[in-house]
């Protein structure tokens, strides 16, 4: 059935969670590490990085260009309704 835990205990168990999550590492720390380490994610950035990339498309581009595409449906969408439209016609007669 699975474990179950009351509001308040929910919340302790997540409050304890989010602080042990936030606590500052503890010393000692090797500055020097860290600096080497920094140095070296920056230098990968750096030359890693798309200088070349293409221009992101707005949402409001997005919106355009749906809105002015001639056909507001997906193909298999329109082919299921005219196969079903057909199909009431044939009982229909």
């Amino acid at each position: 059935m699975g474990l179950h835990y009351s509001t308040k205990n929910k919340v302790n168990l997540f409050a304890d969670y989010l602080e042990s999550s936030f606590q500052e590492n503890p010393e000692p720390y090797d500055d020097d590490f860290i600096e080497r380490v920094e140095e070296k994610v920056d230098d990968f950035m750096h030359h890693n990085s798309r200088h070349h990339t293409a221009p992101l498309t707005s949402p409001q581009e997005v919106m355009e260009i749906i809105l002015k595409s001639p056909n507001k449906k997906a193909p298999d969408a329109q082919k299921s309704e005219m196969t079903n439209f057909s199909h009431h016609q044939d009982r229909s007669s």
